[in-house]
Parts: C-alpha cells; sequence; structure tokens
C-alpha cells in the first residue's frame, strides 16, 4: 500500500516537473529574443559589418553577400590578440579560390579576440560568415565611441535593399 502511494504521488508530481523545465525553456527563449531584438548591426558598402550589441566590444566579419563573392575561402590572415590599429589600416587579409580582400580599420582599435576557428580553417567562413565565423572583436581606443557614429553604415535593411540593388544590376 505504502509502494502504491509513492506511485500515485510520483505520477502527480510529474506534471509539475515538466511545467517547471517548460517555464525555464520560455524565460531563456525570451532572453534570447530580447537580447537578439538589442543588437545592432551595422554595414558597409564593402560589405563588412559591425557588430556593437557587446559594446563596448565590437564584433567584425564579412556579410553573406562578401562571402559569396569571394567564393571558396582558403587562407585568412588574422591579427594578433592585444594588436592595435589606425584607421586607414589593414587588420585581416581573405584569400579565396577567386580573389583576395584585405580589411581595413575604419577607426583606431585594438584586437581583444581573434576567431581561431577561422585560422584552423579558413572554410569556416563561407559556412556562416554573418554567424559564428566572425573575423575579429575590437576594442575602439576612444571610449566614447560608437559605431553609429560612423558615415556611410548602413543598418541591416538599408544594406539588404543595397544588396538586391546589387542582384538586380548582374
Amino acid at each position: 500500500l505504502l509502494l502504491l502511494l509513492l506511485f500515485i504521488m510520483s505520477l502527480l508530481l510529474q506534471p509539475l516537473r515538466f511545467v517547471k523545465q517548460a517555464t525555464a525553456a520560455l524565460i531563456n527563449t525570451r532572453s534570447f529574443i530580447a537580447s537578439a531584438a538589442n543588437m545592432e548591426r551595422y554595414y558597409t558598402k564593402e560589405h563588412d559589418w559591425f557588430d556593437d550589441s557587446e559594446a563596448p566590444i565590437i564584433t567584425v566579419g564579412i556579410s553573406k553577400y562578401a562571402e559569396e563573392s569571394l567564393g571558396d575561402v582558403i587562407y585568412v590572415d588574422l591579427p594578433e590578440e592585444g594588436e592595435s590599429f589606425e584607421e586607414g589600416d589593414n587588420f585581416a587579409f581573405i584569400e579565396s579560390v577567386k580573389t583576395a580582400e584585405s580589411l581595413t580599420a575604419p577607426f583606431p582599435f585594438t584586437v581583444v579576440e581573434a576567431n581561431e576557428e577561422l585560422a584552423d580553417s579558413a572554410a569556416f567562413l563561407n559556412e556562416d560568415p554573418e554567424g559564428a565565423a566572425w573575423i575579429v572583436k575590437i576594442k575602439p581606443e576612444n571610449d566614447d565611441f560608437k559605431v553609429s557614429d560612423l558615415e556611410g553604415l548602413m543598418l541591416t535593411d538599408e544594406y539588404q535593399n543595397m544588396v538586391e540593388n546589387l542582384n538586380e544590376d548582374h
């Protein structure tokens, strides 16, 4: 009888555990959606992107359009952590089967982190250029700097419109 009672109680508690797990998953999903909504990504006409959602650290990468234009990436030369660059300096180099491209510093910064997955496998850039295959994380030299202060940058919608126009022209 005692075993039967324990069994019945465990069955009654099972839905409570499920509700607790479902509630935790919902909270995590809402947190993810909220952080994604707060993310600001800016693009250059050269098809580089800057994400300042972790300000003052800025993540830098190339757009999907740039990656597709490059073709199969075979080599990525990344800067060292702690290396500093001035505006106009080349800070990364991407070589593909079609061409090569240098990324140019639009403002003075120090490299906080380089994406070592790219150093290990340059082709990773072809898989997720606007996500996990970012190039570097940087910290601007000026503590008051905001990416949105740069002239000529586009937010995602404006950039996508530009790319659509480029695709129509070709």
